[in-house]
């Protein structure tokens, strides 16, 4: 099952983006700090200031999700449960027994034939999520802005995904053949997921809405006059309260790579890896378009972050004191100035 349902004018733009890539039966995590820079697309435009209604900015934003359904896996043994409750003397009820088709142990590992189908997906979400901002339930926004850079993104990864699902169905014939000796009498072969099923099974679905915007709200009130109005007043409400959660979750999310800078550089043996600073450049750039009320405190934020941290070298980090004694202090400058932006809670 693979979907993409877009409910927009655009189409998903291309990017100059590697496969992704796995090493053994889990995708590399390098290849997804690979993808994220190479889909990064700074905004080169500033959204409009907020009067308390929803900017253009934010009417053009989108509400997308991702979901990666997987075949059968286990199954629930009642009988099993039952006996595990009785030998150890436990009420009815207190004990759940899963048996699982794909999984077997070796050698004392745990030996997953759908491990790298899980571990595609995982990556797929957090470059989904990188992109967006928390909404509502499994729905996330996509600022405008940032739309091009998700499109690259998304479209290599639908375009990995084949292969990746191809590996698993070709070990397939090995995992059904040796069910009846891994399984035991546990087995049972109707029950045994076929190929057809985890063919049609395994898949992505992707779906894009628009937030509603005027001219939505126009035809809305041909169909409904009366109950146009208050449900356009809800909406704006609704819609603001969650612009305003997150332009916190942004703020927090700025904040603490920061945060993490004081905390490794003032240790007496810090490890310092790449990412101590690439995290930070990384939101950095993100938040330009995350900053959909054009805040000028986090537009300042950004600057200054950018200058006095962003440039700093972590090779420079490693081998010089001086430039890790500079590095705190100026993120500790950063703190002092716009710590307590990152401290509000999110609801």
């Amino acid at each position: 099952m693979n979907q993409l349902n877009l409910f927009h004018s655009g189409a998903p733009a291309g990017g100059n983006i590697a496969t992704p890539e796995v090493s053994g039966n889990l995708i590399n995590e390098s290849i997804v700090q690979q993808i994220m820079s190479n889909t990064d697309t700074a905004p080169t435009t500033t959204p409009p200031a907020n009067n308390g209604a929803l900017t253009p900015q934010q009417q053009q934003s989108l509400l997308v999700s991702v979901h990666f359904p997987l075949c059968r896996q286990s199954f629930g043994d009642e009988s099993e449960a039952e006996n595990v409750e009785k030998n150890n003397h436990a009420q009815r009820g207190v004990s759940r027994v899963s048996i699982y088709y794909f999984n077997q142990k070796m050698d004392g590992k745990e030996v997953d034939a759908l491990a790298e189908l899980r571990s595609y997906a995982g990556m797929w979400r957090r470059l989904h999520r990188r992109y967006t901002r928390t909404w509502e339930g499994e729905m996330r926004l996509l600022p405008a802005i940032l739309a091009p850079a998700y499109w690259a993104m998304d479209a290599k990864m639908r375009a990995g995904f084949p292969a990746v699902k191809q590996r698993f169905l070709d070990a397939y014939p090995d995992w059904e053949k040796t069910a009846p000796f891994r399984m035991g009498d546990l087995y049972q072969a109707s029950d045994f997921p076929s190929l057809s099923e985890v063919t049609a099974k395994i898949g992505y679905d992707v779906s894009i809405i628009p937030l509603a915007d005027a001219d939505q709200w126009k035809r809305i009130t041909l169909i409904a006059p009366d109950l146009a109005s208050l449900m356009e007043k809800t909406s704006n409400e609704t819609v603001a309260k969650k612009m305003e959660a997150l332009h916190k979750e942004t703020w927090t999310d700025l904040i603490t790579p920061v945060q993490k800078i004081i905390e490794t550089l003032t240790k007496d043996k810090p490890r310092i890896f790449d990412t101590l600073i690439g995290n930070l450049t990384d939101m950095l750039t993100l938040a330009q378009g995350f900053n959909m009320q054009n805040d000028p405190t986090m537009n300042a934020f950004i600057a200054e972050a950018k200058s006095s941290l962003a440039t700093v070298n972590a090779d420079d980090l490693r081998q010089d004191p001086e430039v890790r004694k500079t590095a705190v202090k100026n993120a500790t400058s950063l703190l002092a100035k716009f710590g307590q932006f990152g401290n509000r809670k999110i609801s």
